[in-house]
């Protein structure tokens, strides 16, 4: 399932489809999201990406690993 389009930083601000955490990227993410915020984050569903951020906030994100690829 994908969340309609936001902004991705790591494609040039253009919109993009983001879609919810697999199981792995979930459990990555929640080393450094905040207590509980783990599940509000998405990634971005463009097929070489490999930015996470915020479904609200898209400013509050990082770049997955390459081993996420």
């Amino acid at each position: 399932m994908t969340d309609p389009s936001k902004r991705c930083v790591n494609c040039k601000d253009e919109l993009q489809l983001f879609r919810r955490l697999e199981p792995k990227e979930l459990k990555y993410v929640a080393t450094w999201a905040k207590k509980g915020e783990a599940n509000n984050y998405r990634r971005c569903a463009n097929g070489t990406c490999r930015r996470v951020q915020h479904h609200f906030r898209y400013w509050d994100g990082r770049t997955l690993p390459e081993t996420f690829a």
